[in-house]
């Protein structure tokens, strides 16, 4: 999980970054930058469709939670 968070936080200043500079070379909204690196980031640390991080295997097997009754040897 920390993968994912670190990895949405350097997306979010990249596309930041990279979107305010085309902003100042063309004159475009820095609005739009701040929206699209937040966008990014959020995609890439939630990834509904496990592109950047592999689905989880099957969790592992529950335990009985069931109390079995706590029989002391020789009393029935």
């Amino acid at each position: 999980m920390v993968k994912r968070v670190a990895s949405a936080v350097l997306w979010l200043f990249t596309v930041g970054w990279a979107f305010n500079f085309l902003s100042l070379a063309t004159g475009l909204s820095p609005l739009i930058g701040g929206v699209v690196a937040l966008g990014t980031a959020l995609l890439v640390g939630f990834d509904p469709l496990h592109v950047v991080w592999a689905a989880p295997s099957d969790p592992a097997p529950v335990r009985d939670l069931a109390i079995a009754p706590n029989r002391v040897a020789g009393r029935i």
